[in-house]
């Protein structure tokens, strides 16, 4: 006997219906035609009837006084599949369901009551009495839009909570800075974004004019102390800054704070097309450098550098430096010849042949102890060296600490700099690059 048949089954079942298999499968599954809704609107129309007969006749009052209760029936549903039809309220995709589908749903229960009121006047005109009770209509159609729009409602957030991405992927807990529209396009955004990376927690209010108001069922955090601290009361990780009115120096100061005690902070441009949710979401990114600037970041011609620089002899003075360093590894990206780095710090320096070294180039590296103040020193290294080009990195650049010794100040950046004008003339540099002593 085959005992493997059974286990089998259980396996497939298993595979079938668990939570996550399930969840894939209907997030896979194509929107439902639009007959099925209406099928459902009038399941709900029909639920609605009854328990309205049911409640009046219970009351011994009568919700229908004519004897016709099938065309009454009848007419009651062929109106309203008729209204849904004029409103298109089957049109909408249930799962993203808004307040859209509700007034559509609300103006086609009023069409029918309008409509039946107007039925039961003439008929009450013609046999002198009326057809149904009003009230019972009115209550019957209350019901009615209370069960359509009530079963829009599960199904959404049957959908958000269960079937949604958001259960299986965990979100980056965010505030959204700002409670114009803009901060309000963002989170309905990211509300509808798959795979979901954000869960938000709240909007900041800069202006402190919100407090215990609430946005998209969402608090409205009153801004009294920094932010870290905000964020820190809601557990919130990230925040992404969507309040447009805010000036580039605030702007940096909420970076400062954020990223001191290792928040997130995200930027998102301004909301144009107010349409495409998707596009809005896929534009909220990690702020950069370049967002706080006031222009256009610099781009580089690297085609042009490189016919500078390659297979050519580079002096890079002040190399062990902050400026001077950073020169030197974007320097050998370009693949010259030599490279001499030049400084009079020795244990720097050392660190920094140290770091090349590692970078695997082929690029000949020469590290040379020296002033820039003697030029004797210097003349030494053009006439063995004879570089193509010279970027001159060293200086004193603290400048409240050189205004207390002007003299060693004038020795360097003013005396080195002339010394190595002098000899790049002498030996005929093509390219002389000075690094401002101020570090602008």
């Amino acid at each position: 006997m085959n005992t493997d048949k059974p286990n089998n089954i259980t396996s497939l079942l298993y595979n079938t219906f668990s939570p996550r298999n399930l969840r894939a499968n209907i997030n896979n599954l194509s929107y439902l035609p639009r007959w099925i809704i209406v099928a459902i609107d009038v399941m709900v129309l029909v639920f609605s009837f009854c328990l309205t007969y049911l409640l009046f006749e219970g009351t011994a009052i009568g919700y229908l006084i004519t004897s016709h209760n099938f065309f009454f029936v009848a007419g009651l549903i062929i109106a309203n599949v008729f209204f849904f039809w004029l409103f298109r309220t089957y049109s909408g995709i249930i799962r993203h369901s808004s307040y859209i589908d509700a007034i559509k749903l609300l103006f086609s229960q009023m069409s029918v009551l309008v409509f039946f009121l107007f039925i039961n006047l003439i008929f009450e005109l013609y046999t002198g009495h009326k057809a149904f009770l009003n009230t019972a209509l009115f209550i019957n159609l209350v019901l009615s839009f209370c069960g359509l729009f009530l079963y829009r409602v599960v199904v959404k957030q049957t959908f958000e909570m269960y079937f949604s991405e958001k259960a299986t992927t965990k979100l980056i807990r965010t505030v959204i800075y700002g409670t114009d529209a803009n901060a309000i396009s963002v989170a309905n955004a990211l509300k509808f974004e798959s795979p979901s990376r954000f869960k938000i927690v709240g909007f900041v209010d800069k202006n402190n004019q919100n407090a215990s108001k609430r946005m998209l069922d969402l608090p409205i955090l009153i801004l009294r102390k920094k932010l870290p601290a905000l964020m820190r009361s809601v557990a919130a990780e990230g925040v992404i800054i969507a309040d447009k009115s805010l000036s580039k120096d605030e702007q940096l100061i909420i970076v400062d704070q954020c990223l001191e005690f290792n928040y997130r902070v995200y930027t998102v441009p301004l909301i144009s097309d107010w349409e495409n949710q998707k596009e809005i979401s896929q534009k909220v990114k990690n702020i950069q450098i370049e967002d706080l600037l006031e222009r256009k970041p610099i781009v580089l011609d690297s085609r042009s550098i490189s016919k500078q620089l390659k297979d050519k002899t580079i002096l890079i003075t002040g190399a062990a430096g902050s400026i001077g360093s950073e020169i030197v590894r974007q320097v050998l990206n370009f693949n010259p010849k030599n490279v001499i780095v030049l400084d009079h710090a020795e244990t720097p320096l050392h660190n920094l042949c140290l770091e090349t070294q590692a970078m695997n180039v082929s690029t000949k590296i020469v590290a040379v102890i020296a002033d820039v103040r003697s030029k004797k020193a210097l003349d030494k290294v053009f006439k063995n060296y004879n570089p193509h080009v010279v970027f001159h990195a060293a200086a004193y650049k603290h400048v409240p600490l050189m205004e207390e010794n002007p003299s060693q100040a004038i020795q360097t950046n003013i005396k080195g700099t002339k010394n190595l004008a002098d000899l790049a003339c002498k030996y005929h540099v093509k390219k002389f690059v000075m690094v401002s002593t101020d570090k602008a």
